[in-house]
């Protein structure tokens, strides 16, 4: 393959990374995870394993079939358990060593990933722990399941969605979230500082908390805790809290690589009850307003990449995001060792200074949740505090008080 430019929908994430942590295994040796990089970019090209980029970050320069870079996969330093995830997660993320777009970390029980978000979404790097690690255990390329099957993403869930029903538009008008606009504030000068901590629900704590709150989601069940635990630790949230949706469910073939998300702000609050939240966002999906929201942002656009900030405001609220990998499958049926809660995390680029991130990724023995965000802006106690009052919370089967949902 010749090097190609890189989608206008990768584009913006070129200076944005995804770091994350898959184990305990009984490891395969950095040789065989190799020799599995090299298999599948003979039998995929397309998969984006051991691709690099040139160095303005606008054209991708593809593995050649014969050979796969050997600073693709690289041995880690530390001990890795999981007491230490957000750590192990963070010194991926500040790695200097790791150059090429993708990396893979090989500790002693657990396999690390380094992955420039131009490189794909939560579907790929779902696709990369379970491809790599099953082909190094089998000696045999194991089936990489999305590719670029849609040449016009974005234009296509447009047609698809709205031309079949134009009905939707009304409802998308409808659905859409009050954004308050804040008065200006006075900027300081601001470098990144991200940082990640990690919280693991047993799986038996997961059901008791899903039967207390019945109809409703396990990421509304975050929401819902996460605000409340937020606000008790004195954290103040922007109104909008934004929610990472998959657009492939609005496409006819959802097998598409490279980034397809996008966050769809909602008016919620540490006021909302899990089933609220479950209700406003199956409405939100139904009336396409994620399409809606990609496509306005798209043509806002002038410049397709961004630009990390140079300064923050003090006085701004923190702007939170949820994000779900859901639970899957392939991820699943990986031999995790036993004894040991299966780990499956990850830590994403916050939103701005002021972001904070929360990313729920499972296993059918396991959930964890990560917060990624700058500890120079927000503060790392009070995040803190907050997931240990979401543990309790959840290990207490859903103590939510019974409140008023606020509608504003």
């Amino acid at each position: 393959m010749r090097s190609h430019r890189i989608a206008r929908r990768d584009l913006p994430w070129t200076t944005a990374s995804v770091a994350a942590l898959c184990g305990p295994f009984d490891m395969p040796s950095r040789e065989a995870l190799l020799r599995a990089v090299q298999l599948l970019t003979e039998r995929y090209p397309h998969c984006r394993i051991g691709w690099g980029w040139d160095d303005a970050r606008r054209r991708w320069t593809p593995a050649q079939r014969d050979s796969a870079s050997e600073a693709v996969v690289v041995d880690g330093d530390g001990l890795v358990s999981a007491l230490t995830i957000g750590e192990t997660l963070d010194r991926i993320d500040r790695d200097t060593s790791l150059r090429t777009p993708l990396a893979l970390v090989r500790f002693d029980r657990y396999l690390g990933l380094r992955m420039s978000h131009a490189i794909g979404d939560g579907r790929t790097f779902n696709e990369v722990f379970a491809s790599v690690l099953q082909t190094a255990l089998t000696d045999k390329p194991y089936p990489w399941q999305i590719g670029p099957a849609v040449r016009f993403p974005l234009g296509s869930a447009v047609a698809r969605t709205f031309g079949r029903d134009p009905a939707l538009l009304r409802a998308t008008l409808a659905d859409r979230p009050h954004r308050p606009t804040l008065p200006p504030g006075t900027p300081a000068a601001w470098t990144p500082a991200r940082r990640t901590l990690v919280a693991v629900v047993p799986a038996d704590a997961k059901r008791a908390a899903m039967h207390a709150a019945p109809g409703a989601s396990w990421i509304a069940v975050h929401m819902s805790l996460l605000l409340r635990a937020l606000d008790s630790a004195g954290v103040p949230v922007a109104q909008d809290v934004s929610v990472v949706v998959d657009l492939r469910r609005y496409l006819s073939d959802d097998s598409l690589d490279g980034n397809f998300v996008t966050g769809v702000p909602f008016n919620v609050d540490h006021r909302h009850r899990p089933e609220a939240i479950t209700a406003m966002m199956r409405a939100t999906l139904r009336s396409a307003r994620p399409v809606a929201t990609q496509a306005l942002a798209t043509m806002a656009s002038v410049r397709p990449y961004r630009a990390a900030p140079a300064s923050s405001d003090p006085t701004r609220p923190v702007r939170v995001t949820f994000s779900s990998v859901g639970q899957p499958p392939q991820i699943d049926a990986l031999p995790f060792l036993p004894g040991e809660p299966p780990i499956y995390a990850g830590g994403v680029e916050p939103d701005g200074p002021h972001g904070l991130t929360f990313l729920v990724s499972e296993t059918s023995r396991a959930s964890v949740v990560s917060a990624s965000f700058h500890d120079n802006v927000v503060s790392a106690d009070a995040v803190q505090e907050a997931l240990t009052t979401f543990g309790r919370q959840v290990h207490g089967h859903v103590s939510h008080q019974a409140v008023t949902p606020w509608s504003g």
